[in-house]
C-alpha cells in the first residue's frame, strides 16, 4: 500500500478534522464581509439567540467554530470556519490544493459559456460560503429556464428539484477530503444533467445514502455552518430526498460512483429515455414501457401497447438487449423483459421500496 492510501484511510477511520483548531491563526484570518454576511443571516434565523449584541469573534466563539487554546490561551478559529469563512490566502496555506469550479456546458459550445473558480480574480474572497451563494444563484437560474411556464407564462420552480440540487451540492463541500490535491471539487451542468465531483470517498455506503437515517460527514463544521443558514435541515436524510425527487418527477435515477480518492453524482432533470440520447425514437418508446410496466412484459404486449408492428419491437428489443439496457426472462412463447438487473434504475427502485416499507411499517 503506497503512503499517500494509507494516509487516506487514516483520515476516513477519524473524520471531522475540520473541528480542529489552527493554532497560528486568528479572526484576522476570515473575511470580514463574508463573516457579517454570515452572521446577519444566522441572526434573522434565530432573532432570540441574542447574536446581534454579540462581536463577530463573540459570535464564533458561540456557535463553536473559534475556541481558545487552551495552551496558548488564545482564540483561534477550526479549520472548517477557515475553508468556510476565510480569506483565499489563508485558506491556501493550511490547504495548498484548495480549488473548487463550476461550469455550464450546455449547448454545443466546445468548452462551457459559464464558468466561477476559486483561483480567478473575484469581486470576493473565494470560500467556500461566497463559492456557494454564487453558483447556487447561477444553477438555480439555469435549471428555472428548463422548466415549464405556468398560464400566466411564467416559469413553474420545481421545488423538490431545486431541494435535491441544494443537498447534492453541500454534500459535495461537505464531505470532501480538502487535504487530497486531486480531484478538486467540481460543480459542471449539462443539457440534461449535473455532475457533483468532491475529493474522497464517502464514509457511509451508497446504499445507507440512499435509504437515509446514517450521518457521517468528514466535516462537520461545514455541516454545521450550512444548517445554521437552514441550507440543509436534517442530518442523514439528503440521500433520499435526492432520489425521491428523481422518482417523482420521472427523471432518470441519480448515478453515484466512489472510490478511495473521489466521489462523483450525477443528477438528471430529464427522464430515463432521454437521458440515452443513442436511442432511436422506436428503442426510447419501447424502452420506457419496459421500465413503467409493473413487471416483466412480453413483446406481444409491448406491440399492442406502442401499436408497433412485429419487426419494429423485435428490432428495438433487440437494440436494447445488445446494449444491456434490459433483460431477457422466460422461454419461447413465456419470455418477457424486465429492465436489466443490476441496474441503477432498479437497484434504486429496490432501495426505495425497502426504505419506505421501513418507514411506514416498522
Amino acid at each position: 500500500m503506497k503512503d499517500d492510501e494509507l494516509k487516506i484511510i487514516m483520515r476516513n477511520s477519524s473524520p471531522q478534522v475540520d473541528s480542529l483548531i489552527l493554532e497560528h491563526f486568528s479572526i484576522d484570518d476570515l473575511d470580514p464581509i463574508s463573516l457579517v454576511s454570515f452572521k446577519e443571516r444566522v441572526t434573522l434565523r434565530y432573532p432570540n439567540n441574542g447574536y446581534e449584541s454579540l462581536s463577530p469573534e463573540e459570535f464564533l466563539i458561540e456557535i463553536g467554530v473559534m475556541r481558545k487554546n487552551r495552551t496558548t490561551n488564545k482564540v483561534n478559529p477550526t479549520k472548517g470556519v477557515l475553508l468556510f469563512l476565510g480569506k483565499y490566502n489563508s485558506i491556501r496555506e493550511i490547504y495548498p490544493s484548495f480549488h473548487m469550479d463550476y461550469f455550464n456546458r450546455k449547448g454545443n459550445n466546445e468548452r462551457w459559456t459559464d464558468r466561477v473558480a476559486t483561483d480567478e480574480p473575484a469581486e470576493h474572497q473565494m470560500n467556500i460560503y461566497n463559492f456557494y451563494n454564487i453558483v447556487k444563484e447561477k444553477l438555480n437560474s439555469v435549471i428555472l429556464s428548463e422548466f415549464k411556464l405556468d398560464d400566466k407564462n411564467v416559469r413553474v420552480e420545481n421545488k423538490q428539484f431545486n431541494e435535491a440540487i441544494r443537498e447534492s451540492f453541500i454534500n459535495t463541500m461537505a464531505h470532501a477530503d480538502y487535504d487530497l490535491g486531486f480531484p478538486s471539487i467540481k460543480i459542471e451542468i449539462f443539457d440534461g444533467w449535473l455532475r457533483f465531483i468532491n475529493p474522497g470517498t464517502m464514509l457511509i455506503s451508497i446504499s445507507e445514502f440512499v435509504q437515509g437515517g446514517i450521518s457521517k460527514p468528514r466535516n462537520e463544521i461545514i455541516m454545521k455552518l450550512f444548517r445554521l443558514l437552514g441550507e440543509s435541515e436534517r442530518q442523514g436524510f439528503g440521500g433520499p430526498q435526492i432520489f425521491k425527487s428523481a422518482v417523482n418527477n420521472k427523471f432518470r435515477i441519480p448515478e453515484i460512483y466512489t472510490n478511495l480518492e473521489s466521489t462523483e453524482l450525477k443528477l438528471w432533470y430529464i427522464d430515463l429515455t432521454d437521458s440515452y440520447p443513442e436511442l432511436t425514437t422506436k428503442e426510447k418508446r419501447v424502452f420506457e414501457c419496459i421500465v413503467k410496466a409493473p413487471g416483466p412484459i412480453s413483446k406481444r404486449n409491448i406491440e399492442e401497447l406502442l401499436n408497433l408492428s412485429e419487426y419494429q419491437s423485435r428490432k428495438a428489443i433487440e437494440s436494447l438487449l445488445a446494449t444491456e439496457k434490459i433483460e431477457m426472462v422466460g422461454r419461447g412463447s413465456a419470455t418477457k423483459y424486465i429492465p436489466r438487473i443490476g441496474s441503477k434504475e432498479m437497484i434504486t427502485q429496490l432501495q426505495m421500496i425497502v426504505s419506505h416499507l421501513q418507514q411506514h411499517y416498522q
